[in-house]
């Protein structure tokens, strides 16, 4: 299995994507998978994995995968998508929706009434390595014609559908850019983007194949913001995150043999310690527990 990771966690992140990081955002994640050596170790995977789920079909999963294995070349689907993606969720942005009302008379008869109403969407920036971007550009240029994308100075725009936003695409420096603000990928696109100083996401972006970060004092605002119900006795403990630092789950690279993974999250600074924080809060828990 040592042969089968190395190849899936081959490769070396971007370095071109630490330009790009949003100064402000409320979540991020980056999954660094070669997709050349999950393509070439796909047989080993099967066999060793998957086929044993598939119960009766085992042995036709396993043909398959001998017939793709045969057929793909992947090197050049590795050109396609090398595997490294990192995606930011920048934070809410406040849209005007039209939505479908009824109104009723006396004899209560109805019609169709098109109102307007306030809400709020993610703001997202995903990019990945793409090295031969000739088949998403072929894509595109197939919908510009059919009118369902268009093209301003550089960027794709994917006309908004029912219940999503618009979705921008740029390609850049062997870089796919796909996001919901056409403001930050112009940005990208003239070199004027301005990207996060935290030296840490940097670090994590580029050492870690995998890496999952969330700012859960953002959490309180966001839960307020989508409208989510919270019953009166999680009141408090939603209130409670505003003073925590980051949540994050990081996964480190195959090193003799042996994977490890990281969970870490910053506690509020109000006791002596962390320890003291936690058994604190654990208390007051189990009182409103037996008091309920």
């Amino acid at each position: 299995m040592e042969k089968v990771f190395k190849a899936l966690y081959s490769n070396r992140t971007n370095k071109k994507f630490a330009q790009y990081i949003p100064e402000n955002y409320l979540a991020y994640a980056s999954v660094n998978m070669s997709t050349e050596g999950y393509l070439k170790q796909l047989p080993a995977l099967i066999s060793r994995w998957y086929a044993p789920l598939a119960g009766e079909y085992a042995d036709v999963l396993t043909i398959a995968a001998t017939a793709l294995e045969i057929g793909l070349d992947e090197k050049a689907i590795g050109k396609v998508m090398r595997g490294d993606n990192v995606f930011f969720l920048n934070d809410l942005q406040k849209v005007t929706k039209e939505y479908v009302s009824y109104e009723y008379d006396d004899d209560y008869n109805y019609e169709e009434v098109t109102k307007t109403k306030e809400e709020f969407v993610p703001n997202f920036l995903w990019m990945f390595t793409s090295e031969d971007q000739r088949l998403y550009k072929k894509i595109l240029e197939f919908a510009v014609k059919k009118q369902e994308v268009t093209l301003e100075d550089g960027i794709y725009k994917i006309a908004p559908q029912k219940k999503l936003e618009p979705i921008y695409i740029l390609f850049k420096n062997n870089i796919v850019f796909v996001g919901s603000d056409v403001e930050q990928l112009t940005a990208i696109q003239q070199n004027r983007f301005k990207t996060n100083r935290n030296a840490s996401v940097k670090k994590d972006l580029l050492a870690h194949p995998f890496n999952f970060v969330v700012k859960t004092s953002a959490i309180p605002e966001v839960v307020n913001q989508l409208e989510i119900p919270i019953t009166e006795s999680r009141e408090q403990t939603l209130q409670d995150l505003a003073g925590y630092g980051n949540l994050q789950i990081k996964s480190s690279k195959l090193i003799k043999n042996r994977f490890s993974g990281e969970m870490s999250i910053s506690l509020p600074k109000k006791d002596k310690n962390a320890l003291q924080y936690l058994l604190k809060h654990i208390i007051e828990n189990l009182n409103n527990n037996v008091i309920n």
